[in-house]
């Protein structure tokens, strides 16, 4: 329990520092992003936590993918001035996403998260702004 307290909390700190040193806080530490995942871990704690604490921290220390957005924010932010082309920097969430979900997937279990976290993903990508 206290290694994914730990985590979590790296993936806060790395998420915050990362976006300074690669200049693309204005995205990433907007008001819109930082309000969804306030709302997210919200949410995805209380049907969690229905599940038990262990089952708690276990998705949480899964979130530590999304400590590599930034980077991925600033790899999309390079494509679109190399090539001309307009990505939208909130496809950078998909990859982080994709690994949380699948890295030791247990379904059976996480069924009922799994959903709620696409669902959310959904709403976070066609909803709010660039």
């Amino acid at each position: 329990m206290i290694r994914n307290i730990l985590i979590f909390l790296e993936l806060v700190l790395v998420y915050i520092f990362s976006s300074f040193v690669l200049h693309v806080n204005k995205f990433t530490l907007s008001g819109y992003v930082i309000s969804f995942f306030i709302m997210y871990f919200f949410i995805f704690s209380i049907i969690a936590s229905l599940k038990g604490k262990a089952f708690l921290f276990s998705e949480l220390s899964r979130l530590w993918f999304y400590s590599f957005v930034p980077m991925f924010v600033y790899i999309i932010f390079l494509i679109n001035i190399r090539f001309h082309i307009s990505i939208d920097s909130r496809l950078a969430f998909f990859p982080s996403f994709i690994l949380s979900n699948f890295m030791n997937l247990n379904y059976e279990k996480r069924k009922g998260v799994a959903i709620f976290r696409l669902l959310a993903f959904f709403f976070f990508i066609f909803s709010g702004v660039n």
